[in-house]
């Protein structure tokens, strides 16, 4: 039954999609949709999935927009994205834009220029080379 809530898919492979678990999350509000967390064996289905709701938003199901987010798992990944915690306050402090790109990647748009940075030790060594003017003061 899962299968049917995914979006229709243009997929590179014709194999069927198996899904190893799935679990719905208890919720008192009934007035919302619950939340459902499901474990694929293929990443490449994965990642055909949350291509494919990118392309085809809002993706509906009977007129409730679905929405697909990825693991962000308790290990590595989380600790990664909590990395940028400090440099993403003193962004937003500046009213600088930044947002983060799974798995773990920095995102700032700053005076027209889009910059990316892989770790958080590489976003702070730009701000001390001056890249981002005067923020290594904070």
């Amino acid at each position: 039954m899962l299968p049917e809530w995914i979006p229709t898919l243009k997929r590179s492979h014709s194999t069927p999609l198996e899904i190893d678990r799935a679990h719905r999350i208890y919720s008192n509000n009934t007035s919302r949709p619950r939340t459902m967390i499901f474990k694929l064996l293929r990443y490449t289905d994965r990642q055909s999935i949350l291509e494919g709701v990118r392309k085809a938003r809002p993706a509906l199901s009977d007129g409730t927009q679905l929405l697909f987010f990825g693991d962000y798992s308790p290990g590595t990944t989380t600790q990664e994205r909590q990395g940028y915690r400090e440099i993403r306050a003193k962004l937003r402090r500046k009213g600088i834009d930044s947002f983060l790109i799974y798995p773990a990647i920095l995102r700032v748009n700053y005076k027209g220029t889009r910059m990316s940075f892989n770790s958080a030790e590489e976003a702070k060594d730009a701000l001390k080379s001056s890249v981002l003017e005067g923020m290594e003061d904070e």
